[in-house]
């Protein structure tokens, strides 16, 4: 699955009860193998092809931290755009791994 197709497929899912709030994807959007995390934020009125905007955490911090410490939903809310923001596997120090050859090169051995 595309990645523009599993994040409509998440803006489906958050726009039920939860919409306009930070809600968290568990639903099998295609495939993850690192295993990181996925919050979205899809205001009540969406603009016509709305853009997406990711916000990804600093190290030590995580989704939620990100979402509270920036402006970007009540933005989202005020202009209709989708935010999403991945929370970091990596249970040590939240940091990404940018430097791994499995990051750094498509479909690359750990």
């Amino acid at each position: 699955m595309r990645w523009s197709s599993w994040v409509l497929f998440a803006a489906g899912i958050a726009t039920g009860a939860n919409a306009a709030s930070l809600t968290q994807v568990t639903e099998n959007f295609g495939p993850n193998p690192r295993n990181v995390g996925f919050y979205i934020y899809v205001p009540d009125k969406l603009a016509v092809n709305p853009p997406i905007l990711v916000n990804p955490h600093w190290c030590h911090g995580n989704a939620q931290v990100c979402y509270t410490g920036s402006q970007f939903a009540t933005l989202a809310s005020q202009y209709g755009f989708i935010v999403i923001y991945p929370d970091s596997p990596n249970t040590a120090d939240k940091c990404w791994d940018v430097s791994s050859n499995a990051t750094l090169k498509h479909d690359a051995a750990r």
